[in-house]
């Protein structure tokens, strides 16, 4: 996370979890002590930290309940994550970034503090955004957790991780300085139960050309235009050979 142990000892766990969702995390935890409902412990869960830098980075979260030792029990790993792949977390109906990954910074070119204090739209780099996530049917999940859960996971046997829509959107990115770049738009919807706070967590993917290697075919000299014995000779030169003697069937 970018920190030292000294940073962390003593401090909430919101300190490493990024706007909205540390504001909410003290009303989580009461909301479990008071009904014992929550989908986040015993399990591992994909979430987004808090980076120092200020940009959030998906993590996978496991949290046990040790409460006869009055306290909860937290593994934290940090993801990895392919080189195009770049995260946003969204307000769904504005279409506000609350935050992004430093890599989406990047991509964008845009002032990283805009980025991480929701005074950018996500229009302002993809055409009606609302659409991607609106149109591509991205499931809702209500959930009961004191962390931005991405891809929850089912004590069922039979469900797996609920992750990001399969097929994502294709559309083209333009970042501040007018570059456009093809990319793959893939989205999940959380709603939290015990507020009011709702959100899409994006996964945007760069499309990489496929190199073709070119291949060099020479020109045909072979292809006959006309009847070998309907051909006349060019102007010769005094040296050049006589003309042929044209072929009879």
């Amino acid at each position: 996370f970018g920190r030292l142990t000294s940073e962390l000892i003593g401090r909430s766990l919101s300190i490493l979890m990024p706007e909205p969702f540390a504001s909410i995390h003290d009303q989580a935890v009461a909301n479990y002590r008071k009904t014992g409902h929550t989908s986040v412990l015993n399990q591992t869960n994909n979430l987004f930290a808090l980076h120092k830098n200020g940009f959030i980075m998906p993590v996978k979260l496991t949290v046990k309940d040790i409460s006869d030792h009055g306290a909860f029990l937290a593994i934290i790993t940090q993801q990895e994550t392919a080189m195009h792949d770049h995260f946003v977390l969204v307000d769904p109906n504005t279409a506000v970034i609350y935050n992004c990954s430093s890599s989406f910074a990047a991509l964008t070119e845009a002032n990283s503090l805009d980025l991480q204090n929701s005074k950018i739209k996500l229009s302002a780099f993809i055409p009606e955004p609302v659409k991607l996530w609106d149109s591509t049917g991205a499931e809702s999940d209500e959930v009961a957790v004191p962390v931005p859960a991405m891809d929850q996971m089912n004590n069922s046997a039979e469900k797996k991780d609920n992750e990001y829509t399969e097929q994502g959107r294709l559309t083209t990115l333009t970042n501040r300085a007018g570059a456009e770049k093809k990319v793959r738009v893939f989205t999940r919807r959380i709603t939290y139960s015990f507020s009011k706070l709702d959100f899409v967590a994006l996964r945007i993917v760069e499309e990489i050309p496929v190199q073709v290697p070119a291949v060099v075919v020479a020109a045909s000299t072979t292809v006959i235009a006309q009847p070998l014995d309907t051909i006349t000779p060019q102007t010769q030169h005094k040296n050049d050979s006589p003309a042929p003697i044209p072929l009879t069937s």
